[in-house]
């Protein structure tokens, strides 16, 4: 049987290659992996690259988006429109509140907002609004890092005066791939795989395929790990669900467990979490719980049990 043949070569085209294009093809690779790995890495790179947004704005006067600003040409929800189309480089995890204070008469545009210098607007000329000689524009805007979409729902801050914005984390713009033969000495069935990424220039394009690939590869060492001495079978209920090596066992979150939910949330009000921190507990911790009974303690001991755990644990 002749061995599987591996990729050997990425290729990048620098004659097109900008901080926002870029051209890359992988050869030569098996029947079928062209469309394997290119819809797996296009599926990621819109998806699950990190990217800075707008989540949510407060404009003084303003209670809801469905109004106007005294002395604005545009409404409030053209306002939020514009805030929505600019775009950031975030340095810090943590989400921003950054201000704009301008009186009219001007063209407000993002250049205007105020931040330190863990941010970059990358497009500073992008609109936001146009004041006359009355009008005046103050607002807070909150800046997140996240993934993907995020609806307004999930963007909601505890202040109401905050109009929450669904927001777009994504810097990847558009992703194409194809498919085409190539050659290997004699043998024509062969592929190769082409990417064209475009990005809104808060990553390259080569960044954005280096993280999409390693996410891809961290995800696939879940199954690897099926195979080392620490692979571990959890049942729940008839389905089994397969969960490969000790450390990501410890690390699950206890309400993503078949665990009753009632002793979870028990566990969670005293900063249980994870099954790690629930086998570092002994039973005398578990008994000083309010309302946790030996009814609870049994359930705890025989879900551990399926998992080859114990209490007392020093992990």
């Amino acid at each position: 049987m002749k061995p599987f043949q591996m990729p050997t070569l990425i290729e990048c085209n620098i004659e097109t290659l900008t901080d926002r294009y870029g051209e890359f093809v992988a050869q030569p690779l098996e029947r079928g992996w062209g469309i394997t790995l290119g819809n797996a890495l296009r599926r990621i790179l819109l998806s699950s690259i990190e990217g800075a947004a707008i989540s949510a704005v407060k404009i003084e006067g303003v209670l809801h988006e469905f109004t106007s600003v005294p002395g604005v040409l545009e409404d409030v929800t053209d306002v939020v429109l514009n805030l929505k189309a600019i775009q950031f480089i975030q340095h810090s995890d943590e989400p921003k509140t950054l201000r704009l204070s301008v009186q009219g008469p001007a063209e407000v545009k993002a250049r205007d907002i105020q931040h330190d210098g863990t941010i970059r607007i990358l497009n500073p000329d992008a609109p936001i609004a146009t004041l006359n000689e009355e009008g005046s524009l103050d607002m807070e805007i909150i800046l997140t890092k996240g993934r993907g979409y995020v609806p307004a729902e999930a963007n909601k801050v505890e202040d109401p005066q905050y109009i929450a914005i669904d927001s777009i984390h994504s810097p990847v713009r558009k992703v194409n791939y194809e498919v085409t033969e190539t050659r290997v000495g004699e043998a024509t069935d062969y592929e190769k795989l082409k990417l064209e990424i475009w990005t809104n220039g808060a990553v390259t394009p080569q960044q954005a395929l280096a993280s999409a690939a390693s996410l891809l590869t961290s995800h696939l060492e879940l199954f690897r790990a099926l195979t080392g001495p620490d692979a571990a079978v959890i049942p729940q209920g008839t389905q089994p669900v397969l969960t490969g090596g000790l450390e990501h066992l410890l690390g699950q979150a206890l309400d993503e467990t078949e665990l009753n939910q009632r002793i979870v949330k028990m566990l969670q009000t005293n900063d249980v979490e994870t099954v790690r921190d629930l086998v570092r507990m002994t039973e005398k911790d578990l008994q000083g719980i309010k309302n946790f009974g030996q009814k609870a303690l049994k359930e705890v001991n025989d879900f551990l049990e399926k998992l080859d755990l114990t209490l007392g644990m020093n992990v």
